[in-house]
């Protein structure tokens, strides 16, 4: 498989919500994430070749 690391963008928040719910026991995390004003430039997806929806993993840093 090959995927396309970049930034997320503000369309990435639903897809990343999704993944969050899925992997983590967590629900407050997309809440937490939306009260960092840099959280798109912070957060980085892998997005495979299918596109828009199709993110498979993310990873925030704080800078």
């Amino acid at each position: 498989m090959t995927a396309t690391i970049r930034t997320a963008t503000p369309a990435d928040d639903p897809a990343l919500a999704a993944l969050w719910r899925r992997c983590f026991d967590a629900p407050q995390i997309a809440d937490l994430h939306a009260l960092d004003p840099d959280r798109h430039r912070h957060t980085f997806v892998a997005q495979s070749a299918e596109g828009r929806g199709s993110t498979r993993s993310s990873s925030t840093y704080r800078g």
